[in-house]
């Protein structure tokens, strides 16, 4: 019988498997890097939408926040379903965008993944 694995070690050989299928592995120390990480790829996915309401490409501080709130305190049922409709954002100009959390297309869509286990294994929990 082989030897026994680590979460940890398994979790690396997930996460390579994931890279050499196209997703990209990204540095996440703190729930502040989740943040803005969640903000920046939001923004990228939304890109065209958010050039076109506000000739930017970017999310405010405000405007994501109001985001993280309509997000905030769900079920998994109710996150489920959030994260499939597309969200009406207030723009800060006054305007409002669709804005899609996912796509039906798989192509469009952005694909990360991140180490849990250096999370849980550095004390990290908040």
């Amino acid at each position: 019988m082989g030897r026994v694995q680590s979460e940890y070690e398994v979790e690396i050989k997930f996460i390579e498997r994931l890279e050499s299928i196209g997703y990209e592995y990204v540095e996440l120390k703190n729930y502040s890097d989740v943040l803005d990480n969640f903000k920046d790829k939001l923004a990228e996915f939304n890109k065209n939408k958010l050039l076109e309401a506000k000739g930017s490409a970017t999310l405010s501080d405000a405007e994501f926040e109001r985001v993280l709130i309509h997000l905030d305190n769900k079920s998994v049922y109710e996150s489920a379903k959030i994260l499939r409709d597309k969200y009406v954002l207030s723009l800060d100009n006054g305007k409002t965008v669709y804005l899609d959390f996912f796509s039906f297309d798989i192509e469009r869509n952005i694909y990360q993944v991140y180490e849990l286990c250096a999370w849980y294994y550095s004390g990290f929990d908040s």
